[in-house]
């Protein structure tokens, strides 16, 4: 019986990390898209590019 207390416990933490990755991120990603701008010049890089069609 406490082979299935201890599985019982492991799926709990397992539960507890993935919801606080839910809510890390559910509250990150607004923020991180606000300041998509300036993550981007921080980390030197472009998102966006502008193709000039040719005709």
């Amino acid at each position: 019986m406490a082979i299935k207390k201890v599985r019982k416990e492991v799926w709990k933490g397992i539960a507890a990390i993935a919801l606080a990755l839910l809510v890390i991120l559910a509250l990150a990603t607004p923020v991180a898209q606000s300041y998509e701008g300036r993550i981007n010049t921080a980390l030197g890089i472009s998102t966006t590019q502008i193709v000039e069609n040719e005709e």
